[in-house]
Order: C-alpha cells, then structure tokens, then sequence
C-alpha cells in the first residue's frame, strides 16, 4: 500500500481525492492538512510514501516548504498538485525539489498513475508540464527572448516575486521566508532587473496576465 498524505487548504479537494483513492487498488491516505505549515509537522509525525501538495496556500505555499519536507523526510516523494497550468509553478517546484508536478485539471487515472511514479522513486510530469519545461529551457537559453522574463527567475525569485505581485511588503515576506528585509530588498533588486520592471505594480500587471492572480 501506498502511504499518502493530501496537503490542500479546500476541504472539498481533499475529500474528492480521498475518495478517488479509496476507490482505487494500493493506496491508503494516512494524513491530511490545509497548510504548508501543518505539511511539514505531519512530514516530522507521519510515515508517509507520497506527499500530494497544493502550490498555492495561505501563508507558507507549498513553494515554500518543498526544501523543508525533503530535509525532514528525504525518503518521502513530494507530488506537486497545482491548479497552475504557468510554467512559473512547474519550473519553481521542480527547482525546489519536488518529485513530480501535475495540474489539477488530469484525468483521475494521471493522478494514479503519478503517485505511482514517484512513490517508485521515479519524477512524473505529463506531457504538458514537460512541453513548458522544455520551452522555458530555451527562453531561458536565450538571452533575447522576452515573452516570459519570469522564467528567468531563480525558484526564491519566484516566491519573492509571488509575494510582491500580491501587495505583501518586504518586512511582511521576510517574516514568511524567515530572511531580513534588507536580503528581500537585494532578491527584489535583481527580480526588477530580470523581468526589466521597475515598480510593484507592473509585477501585479504581469501576474494577472500569466494567471497567477485572479
């Protein structure tokens, strides 16, 4: 049996996937939890195979607690679920050290079929995410592209520039990533530089555009 753990801060999510694991051979959901926090203490509590992580939760994502799960539990596969389709997420959570990455509109059969995969030991993307990992390596190889400077982004870059897009200061994403304001202030500098914006507006703009933000 498998032995997994649903991190979603939607209930309904959770239930939907309990259900659609309880109904399939070889899987056994042993834990739940609604935050990236509360991810990381049953990483600490629980003996758990696979990890099934929401990307976008209130207070720390599951961006940002991919590197503390893989030091607490190396041995526990972490399988990204994300309603993000933008390579933003994907290229971030591989980077961060996830296992594998699926978005949430699969079929439930992917679903299976990747807790599998990493479970096994072996990442798992669909074909989708891996047609935008393989674009953003060449937009990233090519320091002329400019239609999606994010992808230019190292994965703290990408929590920073999340942040800042949703109107979260320096003081307040320092205390969220336990880093100073003034070390906010310079990974800031250099995303602005990146992404060739100068204000944090122009950042919103952009991930309303991309589909980070409603």
């Amino acid at each position: 049996m498998i032995k997994i753990a649903l991190v979603d801060d939607h209930p309904a999510v959770r239930l939907g996937l309990c259900e659609l694991f309880s109904q399939a051979s070889g899987f056994h959901v042993v834990a739940e939890a609604g935050s990236g926090r509360e991810a990381v203490e049953l990483a600490r509590k629980v003996d758990i195979d696979v990890l099934v992580l929401d990307v976008a939760m209130p207070g720390r994502t599951g961006l940002d607690v991919i590197p503390s799960l893989r030091a607490i539990a190396p041995d526990m596969a972490v399988l990204v679920f994300s309603g993000h389709r933008d390579a933003l997420f994907a290229i971030g959570s591989i980077r961060q050290g996830a296992t594998g990455y699926i978005s949430k509109d699969c079929e439930p059969m992917q679903l299976l079929d990747a807790v599998r995969a990493v479970a096994d030991g072996r990442p798992y993307m669909t074909p989708e995410v891996r047609e935008i990992l393989a674009g953003s390596v060449v937009a990233t190889c090519d320091a002329t592209n400019q239609s999606a400077p994010h992808l230019l982004l190292s994965a703290r870059e990408i929590q920073i520039f999340v942040r800042l897009a949703k109107g979260q200061c320096n003081a307040d994403i320092g205390q969220s990533l336990s880093l100073s304001p003034k070390t906010i202030s310079r990974h800031r500098t250099r995303l602005m530089r990146k992404m060739k914006m100068s204000t944090n507006s122009q950042l919103t703009s952009y991930a309303v555009r991309i589909g980070i933000l409603g």
